[in-house]
């Protein structure tokens, strides 16, 4: 019986292997999109897939290799959806608050813009993500997250408040002196 486990363990695994192995490889030969936002989101999309490749996460490796595949199609993903993770409960909070100001600097127009800054806050928002829901390498939750934040202050720009805005001081209402009168 143990056997047949084993067997059948192998098999699954390989499949699951060729399949990742086989979108990497898509994603590595695939064509340069020419718009900067999903060029530089394709390469920080294969790389992630890379990496979690070397660390035998196949799941994730194939996520973000087929994340690689679509913005090399020229139709990036969105932000990792906190519905796609199983986050720690006391995690949620601060992520979900973290994903919607990158979708509010995402769609104020930063991917045109900014689209190296933005690319960076988004695939380092999807690896905290990420390595938030393993929950076991805090250096690589801590990297991703700081990351996320470093990549967001250069995109996120906080409106400014009414009560900020002083309106503007209307001169109109003076007479001014002519030379006459000085």
């Amino acid at each position: 019986m143990r056997s047949i486990f084993c067997a059948a363990f192998t098999v699954c695994a390989g499949v699951i292997l060729s399949a990742c192995s086989s979108n990497i490889h898509r994603a590595e030969t695939a064509s340069v999109p020419d718009d900067a936002f999903a060029r530089a989101l394709q390469n920080g999309y294969l790389a992630m897939a890379r990496s979690e490749m070397n660390e035998n996460d196949f799941g994730d490796a194939d996520i973000f290799a087929t994340r690689a595949l679509k913005a090399a199609n020229g139709k990036p993903s969105s932000p990792e959806k906190l519905s796609a993770r199983r986050l720690p409960s006391e995690k949620i909070s601060e992520v979900a608050v973290a994903r919607d100001r990158l979708v509010a600097a995402l769609d104020r127009g930063v991917r045109e813009t900014k689209p190296a800054d933005a690319a960076r806050a988004q695939l380092a928002f999807d690896c905290w993500v990420q390595e938030q829901e393993e929950n076991f390498q805090a250096s690589d939750i801590a990297r991703c997250r700081q990351d996320f934040y470093a990549a967001l202050s250069t995109i996120d720009f906080k409106p400014v408040t009414k009560a900020l805005v002083k309106k503007p001081v209307s001169y109109t209402h003076l007479t001014l002196p002519t030379n006459r009168e000085v």
